[in-house]
């Protein structure tokens, strides 16, 4: 995997290099979505997006399939749950860094 050292302007411009654009197939007026997580920035093109979403839904899929024997509402409750504890730890960490003094209940 190569390494690519950006500079952030003071409008908060980012460039990529052309090789790295060139590879990605990102042209001028693409979008690109930026998350950040415990374990950093990262940045998709829109495609790259939407094979990971459907990647991970198609692991829903196969956990049913996987888990046939439990029921679909008990499924769908647990990724429920996993959904909203991590709409939770996205909140609380955005709360660190907005206020550094923030402290979880």
């Amino acid at each position: 995997m190569a390494s690519h050292v950006l500079t952030v302007t003071d409008e908060g411009q980012i460039t990529i290099p052309e090789d790295l654009r060139r590879e990605l197939g990102i042209e001028a007026g693409d979008h690109l979505h930026v998350e950040r997580d415990a374990t950093g920035i990262h940045i998709e093109t829109e495609r790259e997006r939407a094979v990971r979403i459907v990647r991970e839904t198609a692991r829903v899929f196969r956990d049913y399939a996987d888990n046939r024997d439990r029921p679909i509402e008990e499924i769908i409750a647990a990724e429920k749950e996993a959904f909203a504890q991590a709409i939770v730890d996205d909140w609380i960490e955005t709360e660190r860094r907005m206020r550094p003094d923030y402290v979880p209940e």
